[in-house]
């Protein structure tokens, strides 16, 4: 089969390439933004190999070009990342340059010799990017769209959050523990608590019917054994009480548009749909005397289960692995591997502000519907807690991810923020107050910030966090490529 050769920038970055039909090629050709790079192409498809040396020479369009206004500043922003540092384009700056400062500071490290980099190393510049000052009240105040109104009022909410709001819903029990965490690790002595826990995590992936026939077979079959099995409801409990992780309930629209929280905490009614909050045949059987909601929806907190996590000693030492690597990466001038996010700007930033300490725990959220049976319609929206405290390779095993809440069915929430409102309080009630944690692999006890750092989802969850088009717009990004589609 015939190949063409080819060297455009959107597939190839300028690279020769290999197209396999005739059809494929004149695509990129007529996708080619400049004369000069259509004529490469041709040149390219004639002399094969050789249009590398051509493309190398002055004057071509591999040379530094001045900016072109009639292109896009995303296409040009997408050529710069794959253009080396002295062939990039000088880009215009979209902020004034009194609020930028004078040049980047460099922290080299006088003990290093001057030695030449190895090909594949970077220089490593730490650059500080100045945070742009939101005055959230005077937007929120000029907003004229209700459901922008609306957000502003839960980003307001959560700058003003502690964890004894009535929206919590944190026994008294519980906020004792947060703020005096026990100084001993989890321990049980009572064989048949061990053994009821062990049959309730051996069927993790079965149902309730599954574990009562199990602990009912061992009754049966061990009648002289000295060990009690605890029923279903019980085993919880106790996991509950031991580990000091229990959920928290609030209402919901019964289909699913809103939750009752924040500016809509003392609606009867859903704005979207305008379904009652409440369980009418119970309302009316009762003469309005009793509300039972019709729906809720749960949300686990994070403060105890981060604090249970730590009273592991193993565990607890694996959560010193993001301060540590971080401290090694600061220590070098140079790296030729990017492992981590931990060799990010973006985070390295913050360090270098002091925004993340050493005992800081540094989280990711990720959200995503899911379907729950293969032949029963039963979608339900969740989210998880990633603990990047952890190494790569601990980081997404299961028994390391946090559980942040559920959203049951029946459809797919109008406004997630009313959802999400109740975990991200419970995240920024510690950023305020300090997290209370007894770190029992050094036997210390300490106040940990919580940070969030990445909010993530896939491709149709993702425009509840960035406020963009979706996968299904022409242009889903907007901003950050110039690939439609």
């Amino acid at each position: 089969m015939d190949q063409y050769n080819c060297v455009c920038m959107k597939y190839g970055f300028r690279h020769l390439h290999k197209v396999s039909t005739h059809t494929m090629w004149l695509q990129h050709l007529n996708e080619a933004p400049t004369d000069e790079e259509r004529q490469c192409i041709h040149l390219a498809r004639l002399l094969g190999e050789c249009v590398s040396n051509i493309l190398a020479a002055p004057g071509t369009p591999d040379s530094p070009q001045a900016f072109d206004d009639s292109v896009p500043p995303s296409v040009h922003r997408a050529e710069n990342l794959h253009l080396p540092d002295g062939d990039r384009l000088a880009l215009p700056s979209h902020f004034p340059d009194e609020n930028m400062p004078d040049s980047p500071p460099h922290f080299p490290d006088e003990n290093m010799p001057n030695s030449p980099l190895h090909p594949m190393q970077v220089e490593i510049h730490y650059e500080h990017h100045p945070c742009p000052i939101i005055n959230l009240a005077e937007l929120q105040e000029k907003s004229i769209l209700w459901i922008l109104k609306d957000t502003l009022h839960f980003i307001t909410a959560l700058s003003q959050v502690t964890l004894e709001d009535p929206i919590v819903k944190l026994s008294a029990e519980s906020l004792i523990c947060l703020h005096n965490p026990p100084h001993l690790p989890m321990s049980i002595h009572n064989p048949g608590h061990w053994h009821s826990i062990s049959i309730y995590l051996a069927t993790e992936h079965s149902s309730q019917e599954t574990y009562e026939k199990v602990c009912q077979l061992m009754i049966q079959n061990f009648p002289t054994a000295n060990v009690t099995v605890l029923s279903f409801y019980k085993v919880k409990t106790l996991i509950a009480c031991l580990m000091g992780v229990k959920y928290v309930q609030h209402d919901m629209c019964p289909d699913s548009c809103i939750a009752f929280t924040g500016p809509y905490v003392n609606l009867e009614e859903c704005p979207i749909c305008g379904s009652s909050c409440w369980n009418q045949q119970h309302l009316q059987g009762a003469s309005g005397c009793n509300k039972i909601p019709t729906k809720m929806f749960t949300t686990i907190p994070s403060g105890p289960q981060l604090q249970a996590l730590y009273c592991n000693p193993a565990q607890a030492h694996d959560m010193h692995y993001l301060y540590e690597h971080t401290k090694q990466f600061q220590e070098i001038t140079s790296t030729s591997l990017t492992d981590d996010f931990t060799a990010g700007w973006d985070y390295l930033s913050i360090v270098l502000d002091g925004k993340i300490q050493e005992n800081d725990i540094v989280l990711s959220v990720s959200l995503d519907g899911a379907q729950l049976y293969e032949s029963k319609q039963s979608d339900c929206w969740l989210y998880i807690w990633i603990i990047l405290n952890l190494s790569p390779d601990k980081q997404y095993k299961k028994m390391h991810v946090l559980s942040g809440g559920f959203i049951p069915r029946p459809n797919k929430p109008k406004n997630l923020d009313s959802f999400l409102f109740v975990g991200m309080h419970n995240l920024s009630a510690p950023q305020s107050e300090g997290l209370h944690i007894w770190d029992s692999s050094h036997d210390t006890e300490f106040q940990a910030n919580l940070c969030l750092l990445f909010t993530m989802a896939d491709g149709p969850g993702l425009i509840y966090w960035d406020g963009m088009v979706g996968h299904s717009g022409k242009n889903g990004c907007c901003m950050y490529c110039p690939t439609p589609g």
